[in-house]
């Protein structure tokens, strides 16, 4: 398939479809429904320009999209809400034992790294409580390998003054022999972690090259049958290591970013927290300083990253539970309740992902009420279903999606 691209939006062929950017991309299509609904959605900016068959696919989709939107919406029935579930006991937040992990894993090397630290000290580093850490503290000293003898475990402690002293056994600090399976294991677990950060690259690469050569083998071989997190945007690696490095170091990052994807760049001062994979989907999370509030920020739309020079203060730990969401949603205060009718054919789809705000058609369907600051992610949505999904309310939004369709169809009646 040949895809062509609209002036100024040249870097979607690079940050959207994996190819050179360039004003024209030829791909290798295996999944076409997928393709076409990923090329809908990104309106105007990109079309078809060759087979024939997906050419007419997108046309006669833009063309319902259009004349759907062009009339009022027809009424339509909602089933009853169905009652409440009852509930007997909240069960223990899974996040609540990530969480106490993330705190384990962070306090060895923080005592080690600052011999004599007293608790307080080490709490306030760390953002915790001093009662948590001593918690902590004391399921850590239960922490060993086999045999679990009595030198196998973590030596930490608290002495009379206060003071955390760690003494690992010789065998914590000796690299040990890998086998393959070890070896994947490990390089898995990193490239979850941080895949754009060049020292985890630089990582993997030392690990498989240590191992025997048989088992180089079957590690090389394992390798490419795993896919740990989705791979960031072609394009985003040196930025995305520039702010995750940020994030570590607390400088402050001036980027670059194309908010709406349509090639209109402004400067955002950002102060970085995370850079994650989410839904298959890279973003970038952080205090944006001209907002005052935390942000995220699509890795495949931003153009550029520098550091500005400034440093900011630390911010405390990140709560995971901000990102155990289907969508990574933040309110601004400046939402409005936008209504779109999903047809028979997405009706599921469309309850699981909106949960209690989506409710059944009578006859079929659903409609799901969506939150949204602007246009631009209805509009895009409601595009990349290809016909199968319709703004209802409110009649502004329900316009943008029409002319946002009549301008992408332009491309394929020329």
């Amino acid at each position: 398939m040949t895809l062509r691209f609209a002036p100024g939006s040249e870097l979607l062929a690079e940050r959207a479809f994996d190819a050179a950017p360039d004003a024209q991309a030829q791909l290798t299509v295996t999944n076409m429904d997928g393709l076409l609904s990923q090329v809908l959605g990104l309106g105007d900016r990109v079309f078809v320009a060759t087979p024939d068959a997906a050419k007419t696919r997108a046309r006669v989709a833009l063309e319902a999209i259009r004349d759907r939107h062009s009339r009022a919406p027809e009424v339509r029935a909602l089933e009853p809400s169905p009652p409440p579930a009852r509930t007997s006991g909240e069960a223990p937040r899974q996040a609540d034992k990530r969480e106490r992990l993330r705190r384990l894993l962070l306090i060895v090397p923080a005592a080690r790294r600052r011999p004599g630290i007293t608790v307080e000290q080490l709490a306030r580093e760390l953002g915790l409580g001093t009662d948590e850490l001593r918690a902590d503290i004391e399921l850590l000293a239960l922490v060993g390998r086999p045999p679990f003898s009595p030198d196998d475990y973590i030596d930490i402690s608290v002495d009379e003054r206060g003071r955390v002293a760690v003494f690992l056994d010789q065998s914590f600090s000796q690299p040990p022999q890998l086998t393959a399976l070890e070896a994947l294991a490990l390089a898995t677990a990193a490239q979850e972690t941080a895949p754009a950060d060049p020292a985890v690259k630089f990582g993997v690469e030392k690990i498989a090259a240590k191992l025997p050569p048989r088992a180089r083998e079957l590690y090389s071989t394992l390798a490419h049958r795993v896919a740990a997190a989705a791979p960031v945007p072609r394009g985003t690696e040196e930025l995305l290591a520039t702010i995750r490095r940020a994030a570590e170091t607390r400088r402050e990052i001036a980027l670059e970013y194309d908010k709406d994807g349509r090639g209109q760049t402004s400067e955002r001062i950002i102060r970085p927290r995370a850079v994650l994979d989410h839904a298959g989907r890279w973003y970038v999370y952080a205090h944006d300083v001209g907002k005052d509030a935390a942000r995220t920020f699509r890795a495949d739309r931003i153009r550029s990253a520098r550091e500005t020079g400034v440093a900011f203060p630390d911010m405390g730990p990140l709560d995971p539970g901000l990102f155990e969401r289907d969508t990574l949603f933040f309110p601004t205060g400046a939402e409005r309740a936008v209504t779109v009718r999903f047809s028979p054919a997405v009706e599921a789809w469309a309850l699981a992902r909106h949960g209690e705000k989506a409710r059944r058609i009578e006859g079929g369907g659903a409609e799901a009420s969506i939150e949204s600051a602007g246009e631009s992610y209805i509009v895009a949505l409601v595009l990349s279903f290809a016909g199968e999904a319709e703004v209802v309310a409110p009649p502004d939004v329900r316009a943008a999606v029409r002319d946002a369709a009549q301008r992408a169809l332009r491309h394929y009646l020329d």
